[in-house]
């Protein structure tokens, strides 16, 4: 049990991680998003759906919105520079 109204709850996160509860879980979020992207395979679909988007359009506006990039241009972005460092 929490003895912090939501309210108290959400200031006091905000304080210490300087994110809302929502945005920083969007962070998180996107943060393993971006592991899939590189690492996998993976459609947009099977990405949204592992790290909890409501599908795929809704996970491409969140990346975008915080990643100032599409998913697609993010993964080829950086497959570029990896093939130009060797």
């Amino acid at each position: 049990m929490c003895f912090f109204s939501k309210a108290q709850f959400t200031r006091i996160f905000k304080k210490y991680t300087g994110a809302s509860p929502y945005d920083y879980l969007i962070k998180l979020r996107i943060n393993r998003a971006k592991r899939f992207l590189i690492e996998t395979d993976l459609s947009l679909e099977e990405i949204s759906s592992y790290t909890g988007f409501n599908g795929a359009s809704h996970f491409i506006a969140c990346f975008k919105k915080h990643e100032n990039t599409t998913p697609y241009k993010y993964k080829n972005r950086y497959i570029t520079s990896k093939f130009s460092n060797i």
